[in-house]
């Protein structure tokens, strides 16, 4: 079954893998700067891994929240999970240029506030296909 596999700890880590290596590839071969959007990419995958998180915590723990009861309002706490966690990710790289201040070897990682809205709609685009993808897949299948 699809749902089962997208929270499985094998894609939930398998995405985390993925994600981790392209951003350190990302920035050590300046991939980022000389890639347009990559940046992008990587925060709609980075929605799609924290959703999944989110729904794998869910899912160790059904009596907290049973998710099969309100397609809705899981959707919606599963996308607040994902901004929150998004808006945190835009607070740590603004503290790096603040911090490092040109000391690095590399542009800054806010580049401005265009880029930072680009983050942050499409982690919650990844965000919300995971989540619906998910949600769609635990309905029960209609029998003819």
């Amino acid at each position: 079954m699809l749902s089962k596999f997208l929270i499985s700890p094998y894609f939930v880590f398998g995405l985390f893998l993925i994600i981790f290596f392209g951003h350190a590839l990302g920035l050590d071969l300046e991939w980022y700067w000389a890639v347009e959007k990559l940046d992008t990419l990587h925060h709609f995958l980075g929605g799609i891994w924290i959703s999944a998180v989110f729904f794998y915590f869910l899912n160790q723990r059904p009596n907290i929240f049973d998710i099969k009861k309100n397609f809705l309002v899981t959707l919606v706490f599963a996308l607040g999970f994902s901004v929150l966690a998004s808006v945190i990710w835009e607070f740590f790289e603004f503290a790096l240029d603040q911090i490092f201040d040109g000391r690095l070897s590399m542009p800054p990682t806010q580049p401005g506030l265009e880029d930072t809205i680009y983050d942050l709609f499409f982690g919650l685009i990844g965000a919300l296909l995971f989540g619906i993808v998910y949600l769609v897949g635990l309905k029960p299948k209609l029998k003819s």
